[in-house]
């Protein structure tokens, strides 16, 4: 059974794991990161046949207003998703990291951030899921 799947953090970590289990079951994917390199890209197309679709959408999630425009697309790319899983973007937690070495205020901008983008795709996500789909959230309030 071929599942519509959105996956946000596909770029790399557990949201790139994530799509790579997917591709292989045969599912049709949309994926979500702030960039893309060509080594995932191509890691994750050679995983994927012919008849599936592998779609790439690079976007912050903290951009409402880009983040809706993508979303979009990938609706209308594969159809709406059947599951959608927001992972944070561990290229968007590095950034934070760095950040946070330097005082507990970037660290409590950084949550706060964290909270934002979980919050924009899961509240424009929920407008294209049905009875039988699924929401996943996998997020720390405290992302170090």
């Amino acid at each position: 059974m071929i599942r519509r799947v959105f996956i946000t953090g596909a770029n790399c970590g557990l949201g790139f794991e994530l799509a790579k289990q997917y591709i292989k079951r045969g599912d049709d994917v949309a994926l979500f990161d702030i960039r893309f390199s060509q080594q995932s890209k191509h890691t994750l197309r050679t995983l994927s046949d012919d008849s599936q679709y592998i779609e790439f959408f690079a976007v912050d999630m903290a951009d409402t207003q880009t983040l809706a425009v993508q979303v979009n697309n990938a609706v209308v790319a594969i159809g709406e998703p059947e599951v959608a899983i927001y992972c944070p973007s561990t290229t968007s937690t590095r950034n934070i990291e760095s950040l946070a070495k330097h005082s507990d205020t970037n660290n409590d901008c950084s949550q706060q951030a964290n909270i934002i983008r979980t919050l924009n795709f899961s509240a424009l996500i929920r407008q294209y899921l049905t009875m039988n789909s699924h929401l996943a959230l996998i997020t720390s309030h405290d992302p170090f």
